[in-house]
């Protein structure tokens, strides 16, 4: 329950700024493989999302209601590609160990 309701608290904060929630991951070698994986559209729609919540911040103010309204900010976009860089991380990681000289 106390879950849920943080979800929901955090979720219009991303709101108010326009944001989704992969927007937030720290920029680590994994998530920028991922993101320069994505499509050149999803790419800029995220700059874009980035760049419009700064602006915001800056000015002290919030995306007007309408647009919060229609705003998901759990809707996953980032996930697969970083869940397949992970993978090839990890993946070498044993292939590293397995084959490292004696």
């Amino acid at each position: 329950m106390a879950a849920n309701a943080y979800a929901g608290m955090f979720g219009s904060q991303l709101r108010k700024y326009g944001l989704r929630y992969e927007d937030l991951y720290v920029e680590t070698p994994e998530v920028m493989e991922a993101v320069r994986r994505l499509s050149a559209a999803e790419q800029e729609e995220r700059s874009m999302r980035i760049r419009r919540a700064c602006d915001l911040s800056f000015k002290k103010t919030y995306l007007p209601s309408d647009m919060q309204a229609a705003h998901q900010p759990f809707k996953t976009y980032l996930a697969p590609e970083l869940n397949q860089v992970e993978n090839e991380v990890w993946e070498q990681k044993v292939w590293d160990r397995q084959n490292r000289p004696l």
